[in-house]
């Protein structure tokens, strides 16, 4: 699986926006922006996936004795303190 993930290229696919309706002439048309959706090919996404899987299972398996609490300088935060 490797192998192929290596070989997969990121694609960048062009949409448009909805068309105006035909009646309406040319020019009163706004100007249509084109806006870009990155694709990812489903072994992309499966990799993103488990390796978000992998994080939460490592922190899940660490002990209690191994979490180290930071103390926060931000006064406004909700939390004030962050685990390592």
């Amino acid at each position: 699986m490797a192998a192929a993930m290596e070989t997969e290229q990121l694609g960048v696919e062009i949409f448009e926006t909805a068309d105006c309706e035909e009646n309406i002439e040319s020019q009163d048309r706004p100007k249509l922006e084109p806006f870009y959706v990155e694709r990812y090919s489903w072994s992309q996404l499966k990799k993103l996936l488990a390796d978000t899987r992998k994080y939460h299972g490592y922190m899940m398996a660490k002990a209690p004795h191994d979490f180290m609490f930071v103390k926060r300088n931000d006064p406004d935060g909700p939390h004030s303190d962050r685990i390592y």
